[in-house]
């Protein structure tokens, strides 16, 4: 679950029977190979990359500002949809549910960036730089008194 300012957003499950497996990665967290290893025969995953200050008042987090840089590329290289989250709940939550919803039952694992607006150009070169060639993109719209989002504790 995503929790903003205004309500919160649950991820979509697969339609049919499956294990869903959610890995939120922190600035300062990583994933073992072994670990990775796991995760990449999973079918069904999330990654909720943390890059938005939980206080509201730290400067935007940038990729470089991870640790551990391969676990940030191994997540965005093993994604088929890129979603750029830099608000509170989507514009347009149907279309973003929509999307989701169909990369999770194709097996394609989504990659959730959690980050500031003023961040978004140096995420989306991040992106572009690790993705597999045929990833998709999703920046999503907000209102703009929307306050950005977080993961659910």
């Amino acid at each position: 679950m995503i929790t903003t300012s205004t309500g919160n957003f649950q991820l979509p499950l697969p339609t049919k029977p499956g294990v869903v497996f959610c890995e939120v990665i922190h600035p300062d967290g990583s994933l073992n190979r072994s670990n990775r290893r796991v995760i990449e025969k999973i079918k069904h995953v999330y990654f909720l990359i943390e890059a938005d200050p939980k206080d509201g008042l730290s400067s935007a987090i940038l990729p470089t500002d991870f640790e551990h840089q391969t676990t940030l590329k191994w997540a965005i290289k093993s994604a088929r949809l890129i979603v750029l989250w830099s608000c509170g709940l989507p514009y347009d939550p149907a279309r973003v549910t929509a999307e989701m919803q169909t990369a999770i039952d194709n097996g394609d694992k989504v990659v959730i960036l959690l980050i500031r607006e003023k961040a978004l150009e140096a995420w989306v070169r991040f992106a572009k730089a690790w993705a597999q060639p045929d990833a998709r993109y999703l920046c999503l719209l907000t209102h703009p008194e929307a306050e950005p989002a977080s993961v659910a504790a």
